[in-house]
């Protein structure tokens, strides 16, 4: 089974390319996904004439979906480390006549002028990044000051998943946590957005529920090479994924992988270039130096009793973006 999370560190191996298109296509095909694009599409919508980076670009989804909602003064330009995802993304946009620019790019290194760019997107990408923090200072010199931005990164050491052996269950996700560059990117990037000049900015939990299939797909390569160096053992692994096709067999089975979306804007004076001083005299409540962070839970809590059918995992996905016209958002 591909090591997805491995896979994406390296996507231009010839032998998993494939499967990481497959892998990207399956998971667009998520509603609870669709859920967390459109929520960052409300949050910071695209304006005609905007210059729009998506970083880590994949294979194209977004900046597809994007292409025509700027018009023909705006741009939609996606970046992305890997010769093969971004030649897949190329053929597709070829492929549907979409105005969509590509180029192959190091988050942490972005070939663009200062202040080019209206507003700038990533998502499940930054986890990848051996120092996001640099990324995130490329993202903000690159965007313009008043500058807009949304990103959504996962949460490794939040994954659940409703198993009978509870100590096995912990050992196993720990495995999976350690196997990413940047596994708590989700929990700091209010802060980290903040110290670069971010205001304005909304907070919203999400889980990426999944059926088996595709929790399998996403942890199952990671696990399977614990095995063979050791950290797991293979009886006590083999049992845990037959206790879980069993939950899935009845009905019963729920994973899910939790995550922050953030967005914003940039400090209209020295966005995050070296803390300057912004809009003389204007208080901190005024210039939006707040957080606003809704509450998915109340909208949970308040769902009625519900059979779980074959479309279980979108329907509890739907909390999350219920939730901010169903409660009241706190101020942080």
């Amino acid at each position: 089974m591909t090591d997805i999370h491995r896979g994406f560190r390296d996507a231009d191996q010839a032998a998993e390319s494939e499967a990481l298109f497959a892998f990207l296509d399956s998971a667009d095909r998520l509603e609870s996904i669709a859920i967390c694009r459109r929520q960052m599409l409300a949050l910071c919508p695209p304006r005609p004439g905007d210059r729009i980076l998506d970083i880590g670009c994949g294979i194209g989804h977004t900046t597809l979906a994007l292409a025509g909602r700027v018009g023909d003064a705006g741009a939609i330009v996606g970046i992305d480390k890997s010769r093969s995802l971004v030649a897949e993304a190329q053929r597709r946009a070829v492929a549907l006549s979409a105005s969509v620019t590509y180029r192959i790019g190091d988050a942490s290194r972005l070939d663009f002028p200062d202040d080019h760019f209206d507003m700038c997107r990533t998502e499940r990408v930054l986890m990848y990044v051996e120092t996001p923090e640099r990324a995130l200072d490329e993202m903000v010199r690159v965007l313009r000051p008043g500058g807009r931005f949304a990103l959504f990164e996962f949460d490794y050491d939040c994954i659940v998943v409703d198993a009978g052996n509870t100590a096995l269950t912990r050992h196993i996700l720990r495995q999976v946590a350690n196997s990413i560059p940047s596994p708590w990117i989700g929990r700091r990037l209010p802060r980290l957005l903040r110290e670069r000049g971010g205001r304005d900015m909304t907070v919203v939990p999400h889980m990426v529920a999944t059926p088996l299939a595709m929790f399998r797909r996403v942890i199952g390569g990671t696990v399977g090479a614990a095995v063979e160096n050791g950290a797991l053992e293979a009886g006590g692994l083999d049992e845990w994924w037959r206790d879980l096709a069993r939950s899935d067999t009845d009905g019963r089975f729920f994973a899910g992988f939790f995550g922050f979306i953030v967005s914003g804007r940039l400090a209209v004076e020295e966005a995050g270039r070296g803390g300057g001083k912004e809009e003389q005299g204007v208080g901190d409540a005024e210039r939006g130096q707040g957080m606003t962070l809704a509450r998915p839970s109340a909208a949970f809590c308040r769902e009625p009793p519900r059979r779980w059918g074959k479309d279980r995992h979108a329907a509890l996905s739907h909390a999350s973006i219920r939730s901010l016209a169903a409660g009241e958002p706190t101020r942080g």
